[in-house]
């Protein structure tokens, strides 16, 4: 997924609020992280 990887690279640090909304983004979208 070139979203997910954008993000992964425009932010190399991730805390846990970002791994939560990113785990909703993927839920909201039907798509496994």
């Amino acid at each position: 997924n070139d979203m997910l990887r954008s993000i992964a690279t425009s932010k190399p640090t991730v805390n846990d609020e970002d791994l939560k909304k990113l785990q909703k983004f993927t839920e909201d979208f039907g798509q496994e992280g």
